[in-house]
């Protein structure tokens, strides 16, 4: 496992970059694994944003790849099979 697979080419992660811009009701590219890395496509998605909302979707980026990553933990660790 590395950072492009768990955050950009894993099923439940493109699920919940999903989830996250219906929900934010706003259009940015989803993380592909044509993405080189994790950073590149935060940048890129982040200029889909005025300026005021930047650091807020830089926010949100950073909850989310930390509850991904505590769900895959949960996953590994705890063997807890949840569906997204």
């Amino acid at each position: 496992e590395n950072c492009l697979h768990l955050f950009i080419n894993y099923d439940y992660t493109i699920t919940v970059w999903r989830l996250m811009r219906q929900w934010i009701s706003a259009y940015f590219p989803i993380p592909r694994s044509e993405n080189t890395c994790l950073t590149e496509w935060s940048l890129q998605a982040r200029t889909c944003f005025r300026k005021c909302y930047r650091t807020n979707f830089d926010s949100a980026c950073m909850l989310i790849c930390w509850q991904i990553w505590k769900e895959r933990n949960a996953r590994v660790f705890d063997q807890r099979l949840e569906k997204p």
